[in-house]
């Protein structure tokens, strides 16, 4: 190697890894929620979404299974929960989501406790974080306020069957 090119490749490196220095600072990303899950810090994730990848995918409350009748997949997830009186065993007359008192839902609490003769959900996995059971809350608080019903029978469906008869929205 001659004596001017030994002298230029010293700079030459140092230069090339200057560059790569500059070239490779990551900076700050526009957009972290993409990378983090759905969520970023502060922001709530779509809950039905949740409800699908969590409840649903284990084949445990899709459309076929419905363990406790309780289908959080299919479209009409919200008028499925809103003031509905649970089924499954040890819950009594509990309502599966209660706007006026969402941390007194089967919903909020099957998944932040042991509750109605259940283990604590989503079975088998991880559980929510406390960001996303507040934000299990804010969903629930946002649905149609009203009375529980299981259907029929005096409530906000009146008396009689199905919702239908005497009474209208009021109930006797």
């Amino acid at each position: 190697m001659s004596h001017s090119l030994r002298q230029l490749f010293p700079l030459a490196v140092l230069a090339c890894a200057g560059a790569s220095l500059v070239a490779g600072c990551p900076g700050k990303l526009e957009n972290p929620e993409r990378f983090a899950g759905g969520a970023g810090p502060g922001e709530c994730p779509d809950i039905e979404e949740l409800f699908v990848e969590s409840c649903g995918n284990s084949g445990c409350h899709d459309a076929a299974t419905a363990s406790a009748g309780l289908d959080l997949v299919s479209a009409g997830v919200a008028s499925r929960l809103t003031n509905q009186l649970a089924t499954g065993a040890g819950c009594g007359s509990a309502p599966l989501a209660d706007p006026d008192n969402p941390t007194d839902s089967v919903v909020y609490n099957v998944l932040t406790d042991d509750f109605c003769s259940t283990n604590q959900m989503p079975w088998l996995a991880e559980p929510l974080t406390a960001d996303v059971l507040k934000c299990v809350e804010e969903y629930i608080a946002g649905l149609p306020p009203g009375n529980p019903t299981g259907g029929g029978g005096m409530g906000s469906g009146g008396m009689g069957t199905g919702g239908m008869g005497m009474g209208g929205a009021g109930g006797m």
